[in-house]
């Protein structure tokens, strides 16, 4: 939901997450990004905290790249 997007890529931006894109429409908002895998554990929990349990998200491989050079 719209009214949860700042808490949402606030929490991202702590990921260390890279935003692609962000697109709102009809109360709704979707963001794509790219994160490590080592820091999206736990995501799902936090997501359904920020968002009272509206929010989902789809995760999808992008490839490899060895730690320390992201």
């Amino acid at each position: 939901p719209e009214e949860s997007l700042s808490a949402v890529l606030a929490d991202l931006q702590q990921r260390q997450a890279e935003i692609e894109s962000l697109d709102q429409e009809e109360g709704w908002a979707k963001v794509h990004a790219r994160v490590a895998m080592a820091h999206f554990l736990a995501y799902s929990t936090s997501l359904r905290s920020q968002t009272k349990g509206r929010g989902e998200f789809h995760l999808e491989p992008d490839g490899y790249m060895p730690r320390g050079l992201r």
